[in-house]
């Protein structure tokens, strides 16, 4: 589900990717590999094409350790705790976010972002707010 403000009826598409995430030691100048997730989720608001879009900076295995029916803070789980918003192709927002994800079931999780995107303008400031849920059922991605 996505959400923008008062939204009713809605087209969104949520594509959530396995990618593999690099690890360079300086140390011992050896790179090891983990499997993680990538999220891209698309809708349209007033005739805006919006994104949203962000990547898990943890192997997949660092969700199974969530408790089930347990809520947990997820910002520390975003990579650099960047959340991507885009809306018509323009870029550079400055985005506040807080995330929160929660193991329900086996291999089931909803991941909820409160977000609010700022356009920095002299001209035409521009701000977005939004929330965004997204079920991940992991056994796709293990």
């Amino acid at each position: 589900m996505f959400r923008f403000n008062k939204i009713e009826k809605q087209q969104e598409q949520i594509t959530i990717e396995k990618f593999k995430n690099e690890i360079h030691n300086v140390k011992t100048k050896e790179t090891s590999y983990y499997d993680s997730l990538s999220f891209d989720v698309d809708s349209e608001f007033d005739s805006h094409k919006i994104s949203v879009s962000f990547e898990l900076n943890c192997p997949l295995q660092d969700l199974l350790k969530i408790e089930s029916y347990k809520t947990i803070e997820f910002d520390s789980y975003i990579e650099g705790s960047e959340l991507f918003f885009t809306i018509d192709g323009k870029m550079g927002f400055i985005t506040n976010y807080h995330s929160k994800i929660t193991r329900w079931i086996k291999n089931k999780y909803i991941i909820e972002i409160c977000f609010i995107s700022e356009l920095n303008s002299d001209t035409n400031p521009s701000y977005f707010a939004g929330e965004l849920e997204i079920d991940l059922d992991l056994d796709n991605y293990l």
